[in-house]
């Protein structure tokens, strides 16, 4: 497991780099206002409900995901943490997918380091 500050700044960069992302198809998002939501808290309210549910479709699909942090924002879904074999990042790229209100997947997902303190 990465020392705390390890994951902070993990954390960090995958929440700019989401809103980074988000900033360049903001036109996009515009032109369409009906699907948008209407304030600031219910874009954050259905940000948490699409992290829970990306969370609850990892979980189903027996992933670990004790190291894993899902950052959601306008649709797009950013994975980050440690899984135990390359197989299981693949698959949970995958299955984040395919909830539904996902529009893209930014998978930072790594493999365990052994000994890695």
């Amino acid at each position: 497991m990465k020392p705390i500050f390890a994951k902070l700044a993990s954390t960090t960069a995958l929440s700019f780099a989401l809103a980074f992302a988000v900033q360049s198809t903001g036109a996009i998002a515009q032109t369409d206002a009906s699907s948008a939501p209407t304030s600031r808290a219910a874009a954050r309210k259905a940000n948490h409900q699409l992290e829970r549910s990306v969370e609850r479709a990892l979980i189903s699909a027996k992933i670990d995901v004790t190291d894993i942090r899902i950052v959601a924002k306008h649709g797009q879904v950013g994975l980050d943490g440690e899984l135990a074999n390359s197989a299981d990042i693949d698959k949970a790229g995958d299955v984040a997918g395919k909830v539904p209100g996902v529009t893209s997947v930014k998978n930072y997902i790594t493999v365990y380091e052994e000994g890695g303190k």
